[in-house]
């Protein structure tokens, strides 16, 4: 049986006065980021900023039709928090300084697929898809009698929501070595397509379609989501590795990112559509503003409510941490079991979330305090990695494992997802496969020699 819920009230009112000027400031500060940056989309700093300014800016749209509170100390802790991430970027900004090598081009090699390759690629992703697909069938069933495959995914949704099963690591695992060939393919999709090689960008595209697959049994659209920050981001970064970092071509990079941002939208929709949480087109800015909006007042409950009366965590890191508390209990520690997913929900009265952003959870396990200085650390992480890969030249793991690794900062003005995302061993096992697939094909290259070139 699933485990209980706990519905919590809002009291307070819509006051917007605080909530617009927090945009207002926010959207200023990541204007002149991005003037300093150089116009540098890609830049930390400059997503950062950027994510929290839209959340901030979805939670303003719907304010005053859905009464959401907001208040002065939750803007001074959503603007303190924005500037000790900033703080952090410029520190590792100093470490690690501009250089030449920034502003190179070279040559772009694009790998021939070849069919021995291709076809072991194809039989992987294939056993993967119709294993993960039993299990899906074999779970649902037990959760509902339809043979509706809609009814049947809706049943996985509400079980997954309401803690009822958890599928098995084969599955997880599974679909995480589909997901880690996606993406190498997807690397090699951009290289073949600089290189004009359209019927190689066919072949490995074929490889990257196996990986919705893996994701649309799980009824999720966050995959989707990071699926999509992965392609704009590795894209951006092999394009820059041909052509520079040059303002000429600040446009077209703004091109591909706005492109980006269509295809997640209609991503986001069209699953929305399909799994039932979108009843039609009109309801899309609602699910758009409950998704990234709400879960700024939900902080605000927290800071003014919730906050008031919490006991303190018996255990560090029970919000955060939950994966590595999963490993200690494995090892025979005698620890509580923790879950990602926040079963306290805020009722607004139009809408329900349990989202409370990034640092709701960085606040519960580590006081104000200690949010500020992980807020700093992420900063400075980030901005430390960014500048190493064009430090050591771009190589093809490094954007690998960068690119998959980004999306918590596009996320902290919605959710946590670096603690309890990036640090996990399922990360980890991903980082195996990007950085292992990478050298073998690598060594398939040298070995095959045929390979095309652009400038």
């Amino acid at each position: 049986m699933g485990k209980a819920f706990y519905l919590i009230s809002s009291i307070y009112g819509h006051e917007d006065g605080f909530l617009l000027l927090t945009v207002v400031i926010l959207f200023l500060v990541w204007g002149l980021i991005i003037v300093r940056a150089e116009y540098d989309l890609l830049h930390p700093a400059v997503i950062f900023t950027g994510g929290v300014t839209t959340c901030c800016g979805l939670d303003l749209a719907v304010a005053s039709a859905w009464d959401l509170p907001f208040h002065f100390n939750t803007a001074m802790v959503i603007l303190g928090m924005a500037v000790l991430f900033i703080i952090g970027t410029w520190l590792a900004s100093i470490v690690v300084p501009d250089r030449e090598g920034k502003k190179f081009t070279e040559k772009i090699e694009a790998f021939p697929l070849q069919w021995k390759l291709y076809l072991g690629c194809l039989a992987i992703c294939g056993i993967i898809i119709c294993l993960n697909f039993k299990e899906f069938w074999d779970v649902a069933h037990r959760l509902t009698t339809t043979n509706s495959f809609g009814e049947m995914l809706l049943a996985i949704v509400d079980g997954q929501a309401h803690e009822k099963f958890h599928f098995s690591k084969a599955f997880t695992y599974g679909g995480l070595l589909v997901k880690g060939i996606a993406y190498i393919a997807l690397v090699e999709i951009w290289k073949n397509l600089f290189a004009k090689t359209y019927r190689e960008c066919i072949k490995w595209g074929s490889l990257v379609l196996f990986y919705p697959m893996t994701v649309i049994i799980t009824g999720g659209r966050q995959a989707f989501l990071y699926l999509v920050i992965f392609a704009v981001v590795s894209f951006l970064l092999v394009w820059r590795r041909s052509n520079g970092q040059a303002e000429g071509n600040v446009k077209k990079e703004l091109r591909i990112v706005c492109i980006g941002v269509i295809a997640l939208f209609f991503f986001f929709i069209g699953l929305g559509l399909w799994n039932g949480k979108i009843a039609n087109l009109g309801a899309t800015l609602r699910v758009l503003a409950h998704y990234g909006g709400t879960n700024i007042s939900a902080l605000d409950v927290y800071l003014n409510q919730i906050l008031l009366y919490a006991p303190e965590n018996e255990y560090i890191g029970g919000c955060t941490l939950n994966s590595g508390y999963s490993i200690l209990r494995k090892l025979g520690m005698d620890l509580p079991e923790y879950t990602g997913y926040i079963r306290s929900f805020v009722d607004f009265g139009y809408i329900t979330t349990n989202v409370y952003t990034s640092f709701y959870r960085y606040i519960v396990d580590y006081g104000f305090i200690g949010c500020g200085i992980i807020s700093f650390l992420i900063g400075y992480i980030y901005t430390l990695a960014y500048r190493a890969i064009y430090y050591f030249g771009m190589k093809d793991w490094m954007i690998l494992i960068y690119a998959s690794s980004v999306f918590p900062i596009f996320l902290m003005g919605r959710e946590e997802r670096f603690l309890n995302e990036v640090t996990t061993t399922q990360q980890t096992f991903l980082w195996i496969v990007l950085i292992i697939g990478s050298i073998l094909l690598n060594k398939w290259k040298q070995k095959r020699g045929g390979k095309y070139a652009v400038d």
